[in-house]
């Protein structure tokens, strides 16, 4: 008999005899053959003759008879006491084995499941390098002193800087000031007292490029832990251009609304002075300017701009000085 796992375990086949039943038949055999050889020798010794009246006188005449003639009995039952012990430890082997076998089985699927697991957590790893290296916005992970250990490749572009660089520095070499400096109190207090400001949401912020160009980004947070141990996740996308071209078309707006009422304006005014005050008037209102002022073409007709009369000051601004540099200023 065998089991799945590894090497066979020793049963008694079904209808066989257990070891002291064999060992007493045996030594049964052996009491019998023996008494009748020890007869025939003396028969023999004796010159008597093979009859059952010899064997009688025998048993009468020699004690060593009576001896031998119990020796089947007490050969069957020593075979008989000698096959038991075997029976105790053919049992006690077989239990060992099935012990073996099944504690052997438990490891092999043990280990078949760790190996799975093994292969598993690696197809997991490749699976996530190739989202994280695959990501067109940029990805950091900080441990909780703001220690820089995993960056993908769009982090690279973004900043300009080499993985070997950024790994195992301080993520506040991606922040302008005061944000560089102040980083590592934001995350102390937050792990100190567990209210999240950026963590879980997002926000535009600035960051810092290798060159030190100001980048705008947009930065979203999220947090890992594992035991005691916390991580940051940061995803940043650079909205730059974005934010240029939001500026570009405001300009463009602002430029248009004060056209519409410049045009308007002169329209309406009795003199080109009045004209242009009320357009110099209107651009601070639009640009939220607390001073405005009109520069003329030389009235001789140079290419310098001289200063004029014209001014517009919010009431309480404190203009002395700029008005005085201005009027000395010719462009």
């Amino acid at each position: 008999m065998t089991v799945e796992s590894g090497g066979p375990i020793r049963v008694r086949a079904p209808g066989a005899l257990p070891s002291a039943a064999r060992f007493g038949l045996v030594g049964a055999a052996v009491g019998v053959l023996f008494p009748l050889g020890a007869t025939a020798a003396l028969l023999y010794g004796h010159s008597l003759g093979f009859s059952l009246d010899a064997v009688a006188d025998l048993q009468r005449t020699e004690l060593l008879l009576w001896i031998i003639d119990s020796a089947p009995l007490a050969l069957g039952l020593v075979a008989a006491f000698a096959g038991r012990k075997q029976d105790i430890v053919d049992r006690t082997l077989a239990s060992l084995e099935r012990e073996v076998a099944l504690r052997t089985k438990t490891l092999e699927e043990a280990h078949a499941a760790a190996e799975q697991a093994t292969r598993d957590q690696a197809r997991a790893k490749n699976v996530f390098a190739g989202i994280l290296q695959n990501t067109l916005d940029s990805i950091v992970v900080i441990d909780s002193q703001g220690t820089i250990q995993i960056v993908n490749d769009a982090t690279l572009r973004m900043f300009g800087f080499e993985a070997s660089e950024l790994i195992g520095r301080n993520v506040r070499l991606l922040m302008p000031e005061p944000h560089s400096s102040q980083h590592h109190d934001y995350v102390a207090r937050y792990l100190e007292t567990g209210q999240p400001r950026i963590i879980g949401t997002g926000r535009r912020v600035d960051a810092r490029h290798r060159d030190g160009r100001a980048l705008q980004v947009h930065l979203s947070v999220s947090e890992s832990r594992l035991g005691d141990e916390v991580t940051f996740l940061g995803v940043m996308r650079d909205v730059s251009a974005e934010i240029a071209v939001a500026r570009e078309r405001e300009r463009r707006e602002l430029e248009a609304r004060l056209l519409h009422r410049a045009t308007t304006l002169a329209s309406e005014s009795e003199d080109i002075d009045s004209a242009l005050e009320q357009t110099a008037r209107a651009v601070c209102e639009l640009t939220g300017w607390p001073i405005g002022h009109v520069y003329q073409r030389d009235p001789d007709g140079g290419d310098t701009l001289h200063p004029t009369a014209i001014w517009v000051i919010e009431p309480g601004a404190d203009c002395d000085r700029f008005v005085e540099a201005t009027e000395k200023t010719r462009f």
